[in-house]
């Protein structure tokens, strides 16, 4: 774990930046008052995301088996609990959420991925809560 935490340290912007060049994504700073906010990374060829979304749809529709590629990215995003962000209503098509979920725990078993992304997602959860609660109580005395 502490060297999957130094070799990503940065890496989400190294490799935003590449796309960038790449030119795939957009960088595009948001700021209120002269503040940066936050960084977003919108598609520029929107029909590859269009096309991955279907392919994702597909899986968790069961109208096709999942590959090695579109099983860990449904695996990454149901540990992730961003199914719903990245398949919202409009691109489901009349797939309710509760079939995605289940479907996407069906194609998350035996995989690799999920197991390491939970037990990762479970740390970082208890480290935050650990600190929230060491702030609260150092707040109160």
């Amino acid at each position: 774990k502490a060297a999957i935490r130094k070799v990503a340290k940065g890496m989400e912007e190294k490799a935003y930046g590449r796309l960038a060049v790449a030119e795939l994504v957009d960088r595009r700073k948001h700021r209120l008052l002269g503040v940066r906010l936050l960084t977003s990374w919108p598609p520029l060829q929107t029909h590859r995301t269009e096309a991955l979304s279907a392919e994702l749809v597909d899986v968790l529709a069961g109208r096709r088996d999942p590959d090695l590629r579109t099983g860990t990215l449904v695996s990454l995003m149901r540990e992730r609990s961003s199914l719903g962000r990245a398949l919202p209503r409009e691109v489901r098509t009349g797939l309710p959420m509760s079939d995605v979920r289940r479907r996407a725990k069906e194609v998350a078993k035996g995989r690799w991925a999920p197991e390491a992304v939970r037990k990762a997602v479970e740390e970082l959860n208890s480290a935050v809560m650990v600190a929230v609660m060491a702030g609260g109580a150092a707040g109160s005395s």
